[in-house]
């Protein structure tokens, strides 16, 4: 089984998927960057000149590809949880871990992160993206509620103690304990 992690942009799936491949010796793929490599362009650029339904269509025909292979950490774009397609192929080959944190907390992480305006292309048109992003958000609560297996917080929670609660919550035993010890010894914890 593959571990997913679905949940908004700037949650922090690629720094807490980084780290989760490390301490369980997995490789580690994130959707966002594999995508824009395959398009030869970032999203952004690619969303301007396509539209958001054929960047759908090709994150949808990444996440197939994924499926095919086993025991990877995935982090996933904020937006692949929306195609139902998409999450029966999470479900079906892996473990969807929605990653959450609240709308003040998502805002501050994307001004922070540089990546963000560069890779990706704005939420909307909104003139008010503090309320867009709230908005956004509710509106893809119910779709990551579904999607998922298991959910974990990650406001005021280190790296570490994400990774372990992922771990430790994996139904997939045979890596957890091993992994959580690596990242024990990783921390000096």
């Amino acid at each position: 089984m593959n571990i997913y992690l679905i949940g908004m942009r700037a949650v922090g799936k690629s720094t807490v998927g980084r780290s989760l491949a490390a301490s369980m010796r997995w490789p580690f793929i994130d959707l966002d960057r594999e995508l824009a490599s395959v398009l030869g362009q970032s999203i952004a650029e690619f969303v301007r000149s396509n539209g958001w339904e054929q960047f759908r269509r090709r994150e949808a025909a990444l996440v197939a590809r994924v499926a095919e292979l086993n025991h990877h950490i995935v982090a996933t774009g904020g937006g692949v949880a929306g195609r139902r397609t998409n999450v029966s192929r999470m479900r079906t080959s892996g473990w969807v871990v929605w990653l959450r944190a609240g709308p003040a907390t998502l805002k501050h992480r994307m001004l922070a992160d540089s990546d963000s305006s560069d890779l990706r292309p704005p939420l909307g048109v909104s003139e008010d993206p503090a309320a867009e992003l709230e908005s956004l958000l509710q509106a893809r609560e119910a779709v990551y509620r579904k999607a998922m297996h298991a959910i974990v917080e990650t406001e005021n929670r280190s790296i570490e103690t994400i990774c372990r609660q992922i771990m430790e919550a994996y139904p997939g035993k045979e890596a957890s304990p091993d992994g959580v010890e690596r990242l024990r010894n990783r921390h000096g914890r």
